[in-house]
Parts: structure tokens; sequence; C-alpha cells
């Protein structure tokens, strides 16, 4: 019996600096997770990524594609959306230049699946559109389908969207930054002015908001959200306060999460910890519940506790290194919990080593982003 050949399809997302990293590795993991039987892509930014970085990606993904990067430079517009940060993301028009598939499904790296979403790119408009208009009604070939984006819904948001790769249609984006750049400074304004009858097209070109659910959604449509959340397929933790950068404290405990958004995040790392870094909190605290029950439910003594934060220390030590998480030390969690949660029971006396100096609060992560 012969082989039945996939599709040539693929997913694909994009690193301009290490600093996204950890969203990029986790995304894909997330997509494992869900059973995908495509090939997962990462293009990367030349000469812009460190080497660990680049061994780390070629471990995660089918496959790692050098483009070259590519910045608007337009501070004025980038200051309106308060990310300066933001401009190297035309880099992104390169999944036009893919022309080895016949559709790529982008997600940003700060998003996460949540849902098998394969669909995407096996219904996807072939670009003949319906009632025999040409490419659904879209002047302007290659753009298969996206999501609204919640704050000008007749733009979409570039963050999850399926393509038609095309040199053509690479070659026209890559003009059009040259000559017209983008309207807000990132790859949204110039991707939306460039497919700018997207709105107006048929429905094969547009994606439900559930894959693409953008974190701002959780606050300023709560009953919605209550409504459909458990029909989001992809979340996408927009604006610069990304999962990997919230404080955790060694419980796993995230600081400062909102309400609605918290069991994203703690997703996030959940998939995180399980597939990118080899510590997790749990391991830590699953050490300290065996401590306690071997000692047939008596309270940990201050020995046993120290053991416990001798190997989460280390541990947190190690992943520091290797990936630059964001954790707080047991005083910096304690110190932490005391400014900023008044009524969060700090952590206890017991579980801080001997010698352990005043607590300081945290400055972040040995690595900044």
């Amino acid at each position: 019996m012969s082989e039945v050949s996939l599709p040539r399809v693929c997913f694909a997302t994009l690193l301009t600096t290490d600093s996204y990293l950890h969203g990029a590795l986790t995304l894909a993991a997330s997509l494992r997770e869900t059973g995908t039987k495509y090939k997962i892509i990462c293009l990367v930014a030349e000469g812009q990524l460190s080497k660990p970085a680049l061994e780390r990606l070629s471990s995660a993904f089918d496959r790692v594609v050098s483009v070259p990067v590519l910045d608007t430079h337009d501070y004025a517009n980038l200051a309106l959306l308060g990310r300066p940060d933001l401009g190297a993301t035309v880099t992104k028009i390169a999944v036009w230049s893919l022309t080895e598939y016949d559709r790529v499904a982008f997600l940003d790296a700060d998003t996460l699946v949540l849902e098998p979403i394969d669909s995407i790119l096996e219904n996807a408009a072939d670009g003949s559109g319906s009632g025999g208009r040409p490419n659904g009604g879209m002047q302007n070939e290659g753009l298969l389908a996206a999501a609204p984006d919640l704050g000008w819904p007749d733009c979409f948001n570039s963050g999850v969207f399926v393509a038609k790769p095309s040199e053509s249609t690479h070659a026209n984006l890559l003009k059009m930054l040259a000559t017209q750049g983008s309207f807000d400074g990132g790859d949204q304004g110039l991707l939306n002015a460039y497919f700018n009858d997207w709105s107006r097209a048929d429905h094969t070109h547009r994606l439900p908001f559930s894959y693409n659910t953008t974190s701002t959604s959780f606050y300023t449509y709560a009953p919605a959200f209550a409504r459909f959340s458990s029909d989001i397929k992809v979340v996408h933790f927009i604006g610069p306060h990304k999962p990997w950068k919230h404080q955790r404290l060694i419980t796993g405990y995230i600081m400062g999460n909102s309400k609605g958004l918290s069991k994203f995040v703690e997703k996030w790392w959940h998939i995180h910890d399980a597939h990118v870094s080899f510590w997790s909190p749990g391991i830590l605290f699953d050490k300290l519940i065996a401590l306690s029950l071997s000692d047939s439910f008596k309270p940990v003594t201050e020995e046993a506790a120290e053991e416990v934060v001798a190997i989460g220390s280390h541990a947190m030590d190690d992943s520091w290194k290797r990936d630059g998480s964001d954790y707080l030390s047991v005083d910096e969690s304690r110190a932490t919990a005391n400014d900023d949660w008044g009524s969060f029971t700090p952590a206890p006396d017991f579980m801080l080593s001997s010698g352990s100096s005043s607590p300081t609060r945290s400055t972040g992560s040995p690595r900044s982003s």
C-alpha cells in the first residue's frame, strides 16, 4: 500500500531577537501537543540570534530558515503604538518567499495553540473564491485567511494568518515597504495596506476570532469572554507583558496576573516547563511533599526544607543560565509578596535558608529582553 503524501503546507513563526526564544519554543511545543501532522518551521533574522538560541530552535523545529532582516525605522508611528521594538516585525513578509509550500499558517511567537488547528491549512481558500470571483473578491493574491483585529475590526490581526507564498507577492510587499512604509510602523500596517480589501472579501478569507484571540479581549468584553472562552483555539499574548516575562514564585504562582488571563498564562508555563525548561516549580514541591509524607505527616524539618530549597536554587540557577526564565528566589518571593500582595501569604520562615540576607525586590530576569 503506497504511503499517502501530505500536502505542501506548514506552520511558521519568526524570531528577530533572542528575547522571544521562550515564546517560539513554547509555541512549537503547543502545536506538537495538539498532534499536528505538519512541519513547523522558524524564520530567523540573519545575524540577530545567538548561537545557543539557534541550537535550541534547531532541536525544536523541523526547519530553521534564515531570512534577511528588515526594519521600518518608523519611530513616530511605533511610538503611537507604544512599541518601539516592533519595527523589525516586517521581516515577517519573508513568509511569502517560502514558495516550496503551497500554504503557510503563520503564528507569532507570542501565541499559544490550545486545540488542533491543522484545519486552517487544509480548508484555507485556494484563491478561486466563491461565486467565481477571483481570489474570493480580493484584488491582491497571497492572503488566504486572517482574523479581525480587536482594535479596528476592518483590519486583520497579523499575529495569525494563512498565506499563499508567491515570488510576485513577496516582491510587491518589499516594494511597498520601500516606497510607502507601514502606517503603524510594524508588519500589521504594511500587510493591511497591501491586502486592503480583506474586510470586503468573502467569508473564506476570515478566520474566527477563536483562532487568534488577543489577550486584551479578556477584559474589554468580559461577558463574551465568559461565554466563548472554551472555544479558543489560539490565544495571542499581545502587548509588552509576555508570559515569559511574568514573575513567578517558586510555588509556580504567577505575580500580577489578571483573572481572565491567568489560566492561559498558567497553561503557557505548563507547556514551557514540560517541553522547554527542564525544571519546574512542581519538582521542588513534589520533593517537599515526599519528604513530609516519608515522616508520617510530621512537619518538615528545617534541614529537610533547606535540602529542598537547595534543589530549587541550583535548578533555578541552571534555568537562568540556560533559558533566562524570570523566576524569583525565595527571599525575593517573600519581599515581592509583602510589597505587592498584602493579603498573599509570604514564604514561611522554614523555607528560608540559614544566613539569608534581608529580602530585596526582584529586578527581573538576569537576561535583559
